[in-house]
């Protein structure tokens, strides 16, 4: 009977339990449902078996995360906020599960709030478990989704649906909706209203106890449903309960609104809008989805010139007038902050750039915060954290404060990955254990501080970070060590002044295939020609992002301009959907800087033809228009090349007109692309050659692009001082690499030893070796010595020995990636065990061999772990 009781009366004996211990602690924190509280009894008790309803923002629009977008979680579904280009790496970096992902707004018909849509919607389809996804917003969106399903990588498997009128219910929340176009310019902006649902009635157990009802009674589900419904109920002593007296009713969530205004004339529309006067004040309206709402947040996705416009103060004006929502909480995403969004990407380029500062420079993103980080550590800051007591603060902190000038007193800047909860009511959550939370203080997020946030990007900071998540594999001594004894063994130099460097030199923007991690995005590589002349390989989504990251915003124009040709090797998004987002900042760079813009030449194929038809039934403004009819483009289709064409005639003046492209713009002796094997129709390497002028000589690049083994690369390759070549699988995974029309690490090399190259790099890695490497097998007996594996932001000349380093960098990198190399030891063993012992792995001993997950460092590494980890069971 005692184990019934305390099996029906869980939930009771938890809340006792806990009711006792805050009260007898009252500053204790404790955890619950993943989220952690600190503070009075009544608010413990009232998230209880409530479900969640919090809001988490994932980035402001600086030129150092993606444009604003922030995301509301509950228990079962997120709902995204704007899909911006590198939107799915933010995801990650903020603990957002794809899979929960179920509808995405869009406030704005710009193509940079929803350039992230496609590849979101890879993610989520990835992840398996949504088997429908909706869109919202305007009707740009719905062109998107039409767009989607003419690649071959779209998410085939999933359903994805356009939400014309945006307005929507489900369990969770009732959404409404409301857009305003501005008349001067094709802006339109979308604003959105969720309302929680309201909770379902509870049973008071522990009023059930003091009125000695029945166990079993309670146990049976019919019971129970017609208590719930507040039926009357007879008990066997004979007395009638009312359903009534044993119900708790929780309390009504409040909302989430959220207002973009693109210009100061939608502000003034939003300002008389009928249904948002009845959201805020409570006017009266026939509409059902007009009637007044109790107001929490309000999230406002503006630029500071319209935030500190007349019309905007009239928009807040109805927040002050109103007795319901006059203390509302505001939240600003102006664009002003200058907090990078990749923080994991930051953390990798610092431990790297500890092996060899010229080949892995530091971003901008550490530079720019090293900065403020030892500002805010003078004298005159006095250690302050609070923006007003701090002498320190950006310029960037000083316009946020300008554009809140007007707002009321609860109004406080974003910070990236800033969690505030609705259900229940704690609003800003400083506890919760998700990544930025990594990043800053409590106190540095609550008062909106970029200078005490920009010590968690410092050096120090950073690597404090590091080694605390790495303890378990391998100690701040043990590393050092390690360090010492390689530079002493190796003598790598420390230069990492990039102006300084011998052309050509490549830039290795992202390495990932098919979707982006954390740490790596999906594949572009920018190769500098000359200090006036650079060409991209390949441009996936992000790659804007990445530049900016890099080179911060002023520099990052300057390498804009000078980008002369984008060749993409097929029209698979993970190679070619951050094109346009590149094209308008090149195209803005320009005209920010008074000039026309120079030719840019698109080497690729004609599906890109289907990119320009939508951007040509959808340009706007920042010269869309230019870049959708081809003003900036000179258009060369692979097809032309390689004689897919109806008129001989045309495609013999096509390549002429190339020709001389290459070598008075280009600056170079021969440029070709070269027809390979993969999943689309058309698939292309590229071998350019250049030097032979005044002191430089010949050189040779060759890039693969994605392909098997291909007979054509080789020919074309031949002799080439330098291969980069796609491995996306390790070996022992060559059927599933055979399937997906992709090369493994073994296959990659046999490649490069057919076509005599003076150097491989190996790029294009699968998702699931995020900072570590595939392994690798011997190679006729011993390791290869000249292979190299890339990573984000890495930088290497052809001239300066960078070249002749890479390969000895690989030794180090267990050490510098402990825990991912451990992870990818267990996967390469389980592989190797798969085939039955036969493949040897690599192992130490030979030169670059130790960057393989299961050679001798990795191995020390694991061992290490594995001991750290049964100490502290045994509580050593």
């Amino acid at each position: 009977m005692q184990r019934k009781f305390l099996h029906c009366f869980n939930q009771l004996a938890c809340q006792n339990l806990l009711s006792l211990v805050v009260r007898q602690r009252p500053g204790l924190s404790f955890k619950l449902k993943r989220q952690v509280f600190v503070g009075p009894v009544d608010t413990a008790m009232a998230a209880i078996g409530s479900p969640i309803i919090s809001t988490i923002f994932l980035s402001s629009g600086s030129v150092l995360s993606p444009q604003k977008s922030l995301v509301v979680v509950t228990a079962h579904n997120s709902y995204l906020i704007n899909a911006p280009e590198g939107i799915s790496r933010v995801l990650q970096e903020s603990g957002t599960k794809f899979s929960k992902i179920s509808h995405i707004f869009i406030t704005g018909n710009q193509w940079d709030l929803c350039a992230g849509i496609i590849g979101t919607c890879l993610n989520i389809s990835g992840a398996g478990l949504q088997s429908a996804v909706n869109l919202h917003g305007p009707p740009i969106v719905k062109e998107v989704n039409n767009l989607m399903s003419k690649f071959a990588d779209s998410p085939g498997g999933m359903k994805i649906e356009y939400n014309a009128s945006s307005d929507f219910a489900d369990p969770v929340f009732q959404v409404a909706s409301l857009s305003a176009r501005c008349t001067a310019s094709t802006a339109q902006s979308y604003c959105y209203l969720f309302k929680p649902n309201p909770l379902p009635a509870k049973l008071d157990m522990l009023k059930a106890v003091q009125m000695n009802f029945p166990v079993s009674m309670l146990k049976d589900g019919v019971t129970a449903k017609k208590l719930k419904a507040g039926e009357s109920v007879e008990l066997p002593d004979g007395r009638v309960i009312d359903g009534n007296e044993l119900l708790i009713h929780p309390a009504q969530s409040k909302s989430i609104l959220i207002l973009d205004c693109a210009t100061a004339e939608i502000a003034a529309q939003l300002a008389l809008n009928d249904r948002l006067k009845s959201w805020i004040c409570g006017a009266s309206s026939a509409d059902a989805n007009c009637s007044a709402a109790e107001i929490d947040l309000v999230v406002h996705l503006a630029e500071p010139s319209v935030l500190r416009s007349n019309q905007y103060r009239a928009v807040i004006d109805l927040f002050r007038k109103s007795p319901l929502n006059s203390n509302a909480k505001h939240i600003v995403l102006d664009g002003q902050s200058r907090i990078p969004a990749l923080y994991a990407a930051h953390q990798s380029q610092l431990m790297l750039n500890s092996l060899d500062s010229s080949i892995f420079p530091l971003l901008y993103g550490h530079r720019f915060m090293e900065r403020q980080g030892d500002e805010s550590k003078s004298p005159n800051n006095s250690g302050s954290a609070t923006l007003s007591s701090s002498s320190s603060a950006s310029a960037a902190a000083s316009t946020n404060s300008e554009s809140l000038a007007d707002f009321p007193s609860s109004a406080t800047s974003c910070a990236i990955f800033q969690e505030y909860l609705i259900r229940p009511p704690i609003g800003f959550n400083y506890q919760s254990t998700s990544v930025d939370r990594n990043i800053a203080t409590a106190v540095a997020i609550a008062t909106a501080n970029s200078s005490a946030k920009c010590l968690a990007f410092t050096e120090a900071a950073m690597r404090e970070k590091i080694f605390e998540d790495n303890e378990i594999h391998i100690t701040r001594q043990e590393f050092n060590e390690k360090l010492l004894e390689f530079k002493a063994d190796y003598g790598v130099r420390d230069d990492s002044d990039a102006t300084t460097r011998c052309y050509p030199w490549l830039q290795f923007i992202g390495t990932a295939s098919s979707n982006p991690s954390k740490y790596r995005n999906v594949s572009a590589i920018l190769l500098h020609v000359s200090e006036t002349t650079k060409i991209l390989l390949d441009c996936g989504e992000g790659t804007l992002l990445q530049l900016m990251n890099f080179y911060g915003e002023a520099d990052c124009q300057r390498v804009l301009k000078s980008i002369k040709a984008i060749c993409v090797s097929h029209m698979h998004l993970d190679h070619q959907s951050g094109i346009f987002c590149l094209l308008k900042a090149r195209h803005r760079a320009f005209a920010e800087s008074g000039q026309s813009p120079s030719p840019c030449a698109f080497i690729g194929p004609r599906g890109f033809n289907r990119w320009l038809e939508f951007f040509s039934q959808h340009s706007g403004e920042d010269g869309m228009s230019d870049v959708a009819e081809a003003k900036d483009l000179q258009l060369f289709w692979l097809e032309t090349f390689w004689g897919v064409t109806l008129h001989a005639e045309v495609a013999a003046q096509t390549r002429a007109r190339f020709e001389k492209f290459v070598k008075n713009v280009l600056g170079l002796n021969k440029l070709t692309a070269i027809r390979v094997e993969h999943s689309t129709k058309v698939a292309a390497g590229f071998a350019i050659r250049g030097g032979g002028k005044s002191d430089h000589k010949d050189w040779k690049i060759v890039y693969s692009g994605d392909t098997v083994p291909c007979a054509n690369l080789v020919e074309g390759g031949m002799d080439c001082d330098l291969l980069i070549h796609e491995a996306t699988f390790q070996d022992g995974l060559e059927s599933e690499a055979r399937a997906k029309k992709h090369s493994t690490v073994g296959q990659a090399l046999s490649q490069a030893a057919a076509m005599r190259a003076g150097l491989t790099i190996l790029t294009h890695f699968s998702t699931r070796y995020t900072c570590s490497v595939p392994v690798l097998k011997l190679i006729d007996g011993k390791a290869t010595s000249g292979c190299g594996f890339a990573y984000d932001h890495m930088c290497a000349s052809l001239a300066n020995g960078d070249l002749d380093r890479l390969p000895r960098l690989a030794r180090m990198l267990p050490y510098v990636f402990p825990k991912h190399f451990a992870e990818l030891g267990r996967r390469s063993y389980r592989i190797h065990e798969r085939l039955g012992g036969g493949d040897q792995l690599l192992t130490d001993g030979g030169d670059g061999g130790e960057a393989a997950g299961s050679s001798g460092a990795a191995r020390a590494v694991n061992r290490r772990a594995n001991k750290r980890r049964h100490s502290q069971q045994r509580g050593d």
